[in-house]
């Protein structure tokens, strides 16, 4: 969604160097001028250099809002709201505020006082029929700005990550390009990076996209762009990967990134996983709805065990059944507790499971893979594309979607967006309890369920 707003404070950065942190912005409503949040991201130091001059002008002892939050009325330097700035966001908020917002720039051809909240299907462009068409990121081509580059190659500067070659196709089955899977990400930024900031990742680049050379990467290299950010593992000697931003997310489309696969724990407690993951990996010849199924008495399980558990596709021909934890058990405890939970289910209903990974006993089966809780073991992550045609999407869903899909290929990067905005709209979040879920695991039971 994209908004014109006036800006109307700024406060400063943490880092004590005197930047803008942060842009505080409104619209005008009934002659009032109407908080709708703060802009944190979309600069580069040029930009926020020009902002700072620019605002420094405008100060002002009071807020020009009719309304703020108490904890901005601290620390906030307030000035005359006549810029106009433009903003991409994700949603409006039941209290009216734009939900990750990201600054586009500067409308010197927009007065302010012209400014006002704008209703779906009002933006110029026609955002509403593109979304109808099934590709939402289109809208945010309207604010892509195209230069040429000294050689005389197109680039694109999107949330300052440097795109080149962005019209390079990555699906050619479907015209996707480098610069449609960067603004998927932007799209659906805020469902995906809370369940992906901060994790290291392995990541599968395909720099020439679907049937071009495939590399496999968890250390940085040549090709990792400065907004993908790198940790140290104590004792190790190699660097690791993670994202925390949009911006991220966006250099990984320019990296040629096609699947996201995090670790089941984050950089700050490397050695405490979040979570545990149960990855039901069918013989080729099941239709899904034996998968499906499977996957239900998975939960059921689970659930005699004291546990919820969320359920996606995986953009392949299985399921993972997810299952978040407080991070205090470590990687062996974990692993050993899922293997138990894999062998009972495969002790219990022989005709269904299996937790053997040969593929040799796997006929008319679904193997178990607890193996994806192994230290430094990786599963594609929510909202990741997959390096297949199609563009396939491990895409989270309710429990009681597993019916109504054909197949786990079903949500694709076309479906996927519009679900995304529908929960901005009423449509439940099938993920959005995941990271409120306080659980632990019963690792007291290990030694009973594997018998």
């Amino acid at each position: 969604m994209s908004q014109e707003v006036a800006i109307g404070g700024f406060t400063l950065s943490s880092d004590g160097g005197g930047s803008i942190g942060a842009l505080l912005v409104g619209f005008h409503e009934d002659g009032k001028l109407v908080y709708a949040g703060k802009v944190g991201s979309g600069f580069n130091d040029r930009l926020l250099a020009d902002l700072r001059h620019r605002l420094e002008v405008r100060k002002r002892k009071t807020s020009p809002f009719a309304d703020v939050p108490d904890e901005l009325r601290r620390g906030t330097q307030w000035v005359e709201p006549d810029l106009v700035a433009q903003v991409e966001f994700t949603q409006w908020t039941d209290e009216g505020r734009m939900r990750q917002p990201v600054f586009l720039g500067l409308r010197d051809d927009r007065e302010a006082r012209h400014v006002v909240r704008e209703r779906p299907g009002t933006v110029e462009g026609g955002g509403a029929d593109t979304v109808a068409a099934g590709r939402p990121w289109e809208a945010l081509r309207l604010h892509v700005t195209r230069t040429h580059a000294a050689s005389g190659e197109e680039v694109v500067d999107l949330l300052g990550v440097r795109l080149t070659h962005p019209d390079r196709v990555y699906y050619p089955g479907l015209g996707f390009t480098k610069l449609d899977l960067a603004l998927y990400y932007v799209s659906i930024a805020d469902a995906v990076l809370p369940h992906l900031a901060g994790r290291p990742l392995t990541l599968v680049r395909c720099p020439d996209g679907v049937g071009g050379e495939t590399f496999y990467q968890k250390h940085p290299g040549f090709w990792t762009p400065p907004q993908v950010r790198r940790f140290a593992v104590p004792g190790k000697g190699e660097e690791y990967l993670f994202v925390d931003s949009v911006p991220g997310l966006v250099a990984l489309a320019q990296a040629g990134i096609l699947e996201i696969h995090p670790w089941n724990s984050r950089v700050a407690r490397l050695e405490e996983p979040d979570q545990v993951i149960f990855d039901l990996d069918p013989d080729e010849a099941l239709p899904f709805s034996r998968v499906a199924t499977a996957a239900r008495r998975v939960r059921t399980l689970l659930t005699e065990l004291g546990l919820e558990s969320f359920v996606k596709t995986t953009g392949g021909k299985g399921l993972h059944v997810c299952v978040p934890l407080q991070p205090e058990h470590g990687w062996e405890e974990l692993e050993e507790f899922t293997r138990a939970v894999a062998l009972r289910l495969a002790r219990e209903e022989p005709q269904t499971f299996i937790a053997n990974m040969a593929k040799a006993h796997r006929k008319g089966k679904v193997y178990v893979d607890y193996l994806r809780n192994v230290r430094g073991a990786n599963a594609v992550g929510p909202y990741s594309t997959r390096a297949r045609e199609g563009a396939p999407v491990s895409a989270p869903v309710e429990w009681n979607e597993l019916d109504r899909l054909s197949g786990p290929t079903d949500l694709t990067v076309a479906e996927v967006p519009l679900r995304v905005l529908g929960f901005g709209s009423g449509a439940a979040d099938p993920w959005g309890r995941y990271l409120e879920v306080k659980q632990r695991a019963p690792t007291s039971l290990t030694r009973d369920l594997a018998g």
